[in-house]
Order: C-alpha cells, then sequence, then structure tokens
C-alpha cells in the first residue's frame, strides 16, 4: 500500500435530529415531578400526581387539544416521568457505588 491512496466512502450520508430550543416544553416538569415523587409516597404522592395531570389536561384544552391526544400526550407525560424515576434512580445507585482509590 505504499505510495497508494485509500479512497474512504461513506456507505450513507450521516443525518442528525435537529431539536429546537426550548425542545419538549414538559421535560422540566418531567424532571420536576420525578425529583419530587422520590421524597413523598401515599396519598401526598397521589395528590401530587393528579395535580400535575389535571394541570396538563387544563393546559392542553386551554390550546383546543381535547379527547384521545389529550389522553396520549398525559400517558407519555406518565411513561417520561417513570423512565426519569429510573434514571435518578440508576445515578443514585451508580454513584453510591463507585469504586474508590487507585486502580490496580
Amino acid at each position: 500500500m505504499k505510495g497508494e491512496q485509500m479512497e474512504f466512502v461513506l456507505a450513507s450520508p450521516t443525518t442528525a435530529e435537529i431539536i429546537p430550543f426550548p425542545g419538549d416544553p414538559l421535560a422540566a416538569l418531567v424532571r420536576r415531578t420525578a425529583r419530587e415523587l422520590e421524597h413523598i409516597q401515599g396519598p401526598a404522592a397521589d395528590r401530587l400526581w393528579r395535580e400535575r395531570c389535571r394541570g396538563i389536561q387544563q393546559d392542553l384544552a386551554a390550546i383546543g387539544i381535547a379527547g384521545a391526544e389529550v389522553q396520549a400526550k398525559v400517558d407519555k407525560f406518565a411513561l417520561d416521568v417513570h423512565g426519569e424515576m429510573q434514571r435518578l434512580a440508576w445515578s443514585d445507585w451508580h454513584e453510591a457505588h463507585q469504586p474508590g482509590g487507585d486502580a490496580a
């Protein structure tokens, strides 16, 4: 291969998804709800959850969204909060189980 030039060809063009700022308007609410639910349980957690879901429903109704689309957005919110709670739990566990000191 001495003196030869190698050609590199991409099999397919690289694509990227552009997410305009601020992104998902519920993202901050998802993170805040997950953090708050980590520290409460029982009736207080139920009350917080109902308040958040009702708030989302009211916000959507105010902009003319109703019916199945509202339920789909509330369901997505629930899945996102659950996922964030899992992420937070994993992060906490990972931090608590980091080995200390120098590697052998």
